[in-house]
């Protein structure tokens, strides 16, 4: 089987192959069946490797449950379109994303208006008075860019 993902260096650049393998292989454009669900399966487990990565660099034994659950967030909300995701400190930011309002709220979301973005922290939402802007934030804490794309409509 051919791991078509190996030689991806970040999660943009493997989102842009799972893409151009799904045109050319997909079975409404004459692509295989079989081919395709290998396609999807790997982008699907390059995800997870990529996420648990990120939240595992540490070491830090108190946020080792975050890694399953931030994983299982950024599996359903990664197929958003237009949506700007950063992950910062342990905390996933989404920007651009007032379409996705509701479902993002059922994900357990909750909005920072000073943020202007949709927030998840694997907890309920918390007041806390700061006056550290969103770069403040950045800078302290770390970030890592999850640009989701338009997708390809496949028809």
């Amino acid at each position: 089987m051919n791991n078509y993902f190996k030689d991806c260096k970040n999660l943009n650049e493997a989102k842009k192959l799972y893409h151009t393998l799904l045109k050319e292989n997909h079975p409404d454009q004459g692509g295989d069946t079989i081919i395709c669900q290998q396609i999807i399966e790997q982008f699907e487990n390059y995800i997870i490797l990529f996420t648990a990565d990120i939240f595992r660099k540490d070491g830090n034994a108190k946020y080792e449950h975050f890694s399953d659950d931030f994983q299982a967030i950024l599996n359903k909300i990664i197929h958003f379109e237009n949506m700007k995701i950063e992950i910062i400190g342990y905390w996933i930011y989404c920007f651009n994303s007032y379409e996705y309002k509701e479902e993002l709220k059922a994900f357990g979301f909750w909005f920072s208006k000073k943020h202007r973005a949709w927030v998840f922290s694997g907890t309920s939402k918390k007041k806390i008075r700061s006056r550290l802007t969103t770069n403040d934030i950045r800078s302290i804490h770390g970030v890592v860019d999850i640009e989701t794309e338009k997708l390809l409509k496949i028809s």
